[in-house]
């Protein structure tokens, strides 16, 4: 057991009853010296509760949140005492942050919590809406303010969550599909020739799986004749994932597919490799997308419309949309949602009876 820091956070580090080693993050910085003696009184009744078999497996005892009070508690306070309990990489925390500076750029940093309003709340909704922003980001803002407040809620900071309503107003905007041409496609499956991306970009296109599930395909997700394929995880901002949605699932590769990663040479764990022979990093890979579609002069769209492309043309082939569902991992509802303009039209009644 011990105390140390990361990134300027306390975390506790233990073992729990059943011998499990356990990060714990307490809510406190290290650089305030109340937070320290704070710190060590949690992990000292860490050490009591596990000795007296009272230990609290949510870990709720052993955070700041139990001593919090409203009497001159901010929205940006508060929401930063939330933000602290989370472990987040880099790029997450700064988009938290995003939260903060736009609570500040409507001045509704300093209010406190308890006289925080959903007029508020929609202010700050009408101002991100007048400096527009994307409708996505202002649902991702509102979403972390709203959680934010639930997590209020549970600890009888507030009674009521004034970013319902607001979350609920904003209309997403449906993302604009614009699969690749067959024609498109040969083209950028030999911009690829001689690159060690090209086997990837094969799968891409010919399997509809997300960017992270591709790079994140190993040896033992296929069948030892490459046949059979399961997606099981993804790789994200460097680290092993479930599938998004926890969408876990196997399906067979065309023969095309088969043959490519028969003659793919088992390096690694993972079964796609840059030149080097280590595992692809999303951002390198754009790049050289990027290039390959300006050589090959195609209007640029983003690796993900790889899996645009073959939804799109599976569905224009008459594959059904159940099977495409299983293949990709989305819900019947998204796949009717974004690409009924490419499901095929001419249906005949089977005979029934």
């Amino acid at each position: 057991m011990g105390i140390s820091s990361d990134k300027g956070r306390i975390t506790i580090r233990f073992k729990d009853p059943n011998g499990n080693r356990v990060t714990l993050y307490p809510g406190l910085s290290t650089l305030d010296i109340d937070d320290q003696l704070k710190a060590k009184e949690f992990e000292i009744k860490i050490q009591q509760d596990i000795r007296a078999g009272t230990f609290d497996w949510s870990h709720e005892r052993y955070k700041v949140a139990e001593n919090l009070t409203t009497a001159n508690l901010t929205t940006a306070e508060a929401f930063n005492l939330f933000v602290a309990t989370k472990s987040l990489d880099p790029q997450t925390r700064g988009l938290y942050n995003s939260v903060v500076f736009t609570l500040k750029a409507c001045n509704l940093d300093k209010i406190n919590i308890r006289q925080f309003s959903e007029q508020q709340a929609f202010q700050f909704l009408t101002h991100c809406q007048q400096k527009n922003l994307k409708s996505s980001t202002i649902q991702a803002k509102i979403k972390r303010l709203k959680a934010a407040w639930e997590w209020f809620i549970q600890r009888g900071l507030v009674a009521n969550n004034p970013w319902t309503s607001p979350r609920k107003s904003i209309k997403t905007e449906k993302p604009l599909i614009q699969p690749f041409e067959r024609e498109e496609i040969q083209l950028i499956i030999q911009g690829f020739n001689g690159s060690s991306y090209q086997p990837m970009v094969r799968f891409l296109f010919g399997s509809g799986v997300r960017i992270g599930e591709a790079i994140g395909l190993r040896w033992q997700d296929l069948s030892p004749d490459c046949a059979t394929c399961t997606i099981s995880s993804q790789i994200s901002q460097g680290k092993r994932k479930p599938p998004k949605n926890g969408s876990v699932r196997s399906f067979g590769l065309t023969d095309n597919l088969q043959k490519m990663l028969s003659n793919q040479p088992k390096q690694a764990e993972s079964v796609f490799l840059n030149h080097a022979a280590l595992p692809i990093k999303p951002s390198t890979f754009r790049v050289k997308w990027k290039d390959v579609l300006a050589n090959c002069g195609i209007e640029y769209r983003k690796p993900y419309s790889c899996r645009h492309t073959f939804i799109s043309h599976a569905l224009q082939s008459g594959v059904p949309a159940v099977t495409i569902a299983r293949i990709t991992g989305h819900d019947l509802e998204t796949l009717f949602t974004y690409y009924a303009g490419f499901l095929k039209t001419d249906v005949q009644l089977p005979t029934l009876y």
